[in-house]
């Protein structure tokens, strides 16, 4: 029997490598925002206002989570031993909406970079 296929290896390899630079781009897009993360928990830990405790601590997460942002990346072991929910790319999807929800603020600089 014969049967058709609609994908040829060519097809196929172009495919492939789309993929991969999608993949590429998504990565590098990934580490420039979590050191964005970074330096927007540093540059806030700076200029602290101690009136608010509440933006303190959320700037002093904004840190390690962006480090852990990047060793996910990186895949780092130890980043999915301890945190095994950033194993699947749905896993980090998720925390990654979930940090750009903790960003939110009603301060008029954030929304001026957002």
């Amino acid at each position: 029997l014969f049967f058709y296929s609609n994908s040829s290896p060519l097809k196929e390899k172009k495919q492939s490598k789309m993929a991969s630079t999608w993949k590429l781009v998504v990565q590098i897009l990934t580490f420039i925002i979590a050191a964005g993360l970074m330096v927007l928990g540093v540059v806030a830990m700076i200029t602290l206002d101690l009136t608010q405790p509440r933006e303190y601590f959320s700037n002093l997460y904004f840190i390690p989570f962006g480090a852990m942002m990047i060793l996910a990346e990186l895949n780092a072991g130890f980043v999915y031993n301890w945190f095994t929910f950033m194993l699947p790319l749905t896993g980090r999807g998720l925390f990654n909406i979930f940090l750009a929800t903790l960003t939110f603020t009603w301060d008029p600089w954030y929304w001026i970079i957002v």
